[in-house]
């Protein structure tokens, strides 16, 4: 029998040859995964779990069993330390050394055995302007979380946690932006688990000298469900793309939630440009509404994909003329653009009907168009012709702008995705293709690209994932950002994802309607203790705003500067390296959750402390001081090291007071009695 131990922080991975292929993990020498198969296959209707005959390859950070699991059909299982962290990632391979072709429906990179014990499980459920909706569970059935809708975060978030008070945790995350399963099965001798590419209609022909590889799934431990995640967003920040225009950390003005593609025109633009370089913004981005025909009247959602024809009805200069003058006011230029989808009035539907994904054998049940059941909505970037379509798209757009900043939108489900024979795939992986595909489209375009910040979105939130962020810079977290609403998101998120990769604003104005989008920056009852609390509620992570700035009031925008300057001064380099940790419960957007949310962002030995008081849902913006203030306790300090307080205010500097680690973190910030607090702890 061979052995390799793998180590990560304080876990220690046991690959072992014994029994066709065993993994196991304990963390500080408590073990969290019995020996068991690795494996979880299914080819050609049969399941695999074990391999024939097992080699096993160990290198520093690194691990693989590879082998014979059937005739002509080998594995191979790479594990890796993406950090020095307690975390681990998993990928499945499979290579057809035979004669003839067989086909994969199932291909788990990640499978094992808890220790049985009473393990609580946590999951999100996730829907436009309903993310990371909490959803904790008993381990004592089987049990599966699974996405269909072909978005990663539309159903379901991708991330599980599984905690056991004598054992520790472990979370669990598919590092893949399409459909996904984690399954959980209790049985006498532990839990199985498995994850990886969700079956549902899933089905690649692997043909005679061919491989194919599962999406990755990562797997971090911890002592509890908070240093579990953050050793996952460690992993997850190890590969996020980095380049020094996205370092930088800029903020940004878009235009979308005050103006949408009504109101916007040139003029206004810029008006907002000029004043978004005095507050300290950096980027100005133009959303949906720049293209098509020269009408006031052009709707955006119909005709996406005809990026060729600009509204010059809007912009009487054109795009180019709007980036130039952008320019001229200070701003950098960004700009939207839904590079994968199709309007049902698009011309490009017709003009380009070879590379539209389409699936005519098993249309949707509810279709885009019913006069055409099978069109998909999107173009389908498992065709090399459809990559190279979307490249010029991109292409053209930065030749005509210069753009810094492309915010690359996604507002369809493409279900189990297309299922042509003549798009380079076949018809049961034509999803798994065009995620394939788009990683590769976004990789070669920021290697040509590397002056221009990619952003994800899709309707807001629902594409968010760990594998979707190693070709991004950052993802868009929610289209709705009322505070209490923005927290809980901001809470679910840092599970999964380090600071520099979230990006959210605060409390937006909204042209349209929403029951809790009810700012108004010139409403007399918003008070500088509310306003401070909607900027301050964005500063752990990438922001900007979606404002009307012209009408904002002077006495708002000079305190908005000052708020500006602490972010891009002190709380950048924050958000570019360090850890964001949860020091308090969820807050819930219907109320019932934390009500005084608090959170701790941490680089080496310094540490910005943020809290913030919720009103009642409805009153107030859901904003409010707590009677008698509330505490901010601090975590993760040296209990023998003296820590000076310094509170970051508008307002200038403040009283500072100074305490060893062990009494912050047992006696707290004094009471806050304002709606919210920023405050940083340094080492002396």
């Amino acid at each position: 029998m061979t052995t390799i131990l793998l180590h990560a922080g304080s876990a220690t991975l046991t690959v072992s040859s014994e029994a066709g292929g065993q993994i196991s993990l304990d963390l500080d020498g408590n073990a969290l995964l019995l020996p068991a198969p690795p494996l979880h296959l299914v080819v050609d209707g049969v399941t695999h779990t074990a391999w024939r005959d097992v080699d096993l390859v160990g290198t520093a950070g690194k691990a693989i069993i590879r082998g014979v699991v059937a005739d002509g059909l080998t594995a191979e299982l790479q594990i890796v330390t993406p950090t020095g962290d307690a975390a681990f990632e998993f990928t499945l391979s499979i290579r057809n050394q035979g004669v003839s072709a067989v086909t994969i429906t199932t291909a788990d990179s990640l499978a094992a055995r808890l220790v049985p014990g009473d393990w609580q499980g946590l999951g999100f459920s996730s829907k436009w302007g309903d993310e990371y909706e909490p959803e904790p569970f008993l381990l004592d059935a089987p049990r599966t979380l699974e996405v269909r809708t072909g978005r990663s975060s539309l159903g379901h978030s991708p991330w599980l946690g599984l905690s056991a008070v004598d054992r520790g945790a472990l979370v669990v995350a598919p590092v893949w932006s399409g459909n996904w399963h984690i399954l959980l099965a209790p049985h006498g001798s532990g839990i199985d688990l498995a994850a990886g590419l969700s079956p549902w209609k899933f089905a690649h022909e692997l043909a005679p000298g061919t491989r194919f590889e599962a999406p990755a799934v990562l797997l971090a431990v911890g002592p509890d469900l908070e240093e579990a995640s953050l050793a996952l967003t460690r992993a997850v920040g190890a590969t996020l793309p980095r380049s020094p225009a996205s370092e930088a950390i800029p903020l940004e003005w878009n235009h979308w939630w005050p103006y949408e593609d009504k109101d916007i025109t040139e003029d206004i633009f810029l008006a907002n440009a000029g004043i978004a370089t005095e507050l300290g913004l950096a980027v100005s981005t133009l959303d949906a509404g720049w293209f098509g025909a020269a009408d006031s009247d052009t709707f955006w959602w119909d005709i996406r994909g005809d990026f060729g024809e600009e509204n010059r009805a809007r912009f009487p200069g054109g795009i180019g003329h709007l980036a130039d003058e952008t320019r001229r006011r200070g701003q950098k230029f960004g700009i939207w653009m839904e590079i994968e989808a199709v309007g049902l009035k698009a011309a490009v539907r017709k003009e380009r009907a070879d590379i539209m994904a389409r699936c005519d054998d098993d249309p949707p049940e509810t279709p885009l168009d019913p006069e055409d059941p099978g069109f998909l909505g999107y173009v389908c970037l498992g065709s090399a012709a459809g990559r190279a379509h979307v490249r010029g798209l991109l292409e053209t757009l930065v030749d005509k702008t210069a753009c810094e900043w492309i915010k690359v939108d996604f507002n369809l489900d493409p279900k189990a995705g297309c299922s042509c024979r003549d798009h380079g795939h076949g018809p049961g992986d034509g999803l798994y293709a065009h995620y394939r595909g788009l990683y590769d489209l976004l990789d070669g375009f920021r290697a040509a690209h590397p002056e221009i910040i990619v952003e994800a979105c899709a309707s807001g939130g629902l594409r968010i994932d760990a594998g979707l962020l190693r070709h991004v810079h950052c993802a868009f977290l929610s289209d709705p950002d009322w505070t209490p609403h923005h927290l809980q998101v901001v809470h679910g998120t840092s599970r999964l994802l380090p600071p520099a990769a979230m990006l959210h604003w605060p409390m937006s104005e909204w042209r349209g309607k929403h029951p809790q989008q009810t700012l108004s920056l010139r409403d007399p009852a918003l008070t500088e203790d509310m306003f401070d609390t909607i900027v301050r509620s964005a500063f752990m992570h990438r922001f900007g705003l979606s404002w009307r700035l012209p009408d904002l009031p002077r006495h708002l925008r000079r305190r908005l500067k000052a708020h500006l300057a602490i972010y891009a001064e002190t709380i950048v380099p924050f958000v570019r390296n360090g850890d964001l940790r949860r020091l308090t419960d969820t807050p819930l957007r219907r109320g019932g959750g934390a009500t005084t949310p608090a959170f701790q962002l941490s680089l080496g030995d310094r540490h910005i402390l943020f809290g913030f008081s919720l009103g009642p849902i409805g009153e107030g913006l859901g904003i409010g001081p707590t009677p008698g203030g509330f505490a901010l306790r601090p975590r993760a300090l040296a209990p023998d090291r003296s820590y000076r307080l310094r509170p970051l205010s508008p307002d200038g500097v403040g009283p500072t007071e100074v305490r060893f680690g062990a009494q912050w973190m047992a006696e707290g910030v004094a009471p806050v009695t304002a709606s919210s607090c920023v405050a940083i702890l340094e080492p002396l």
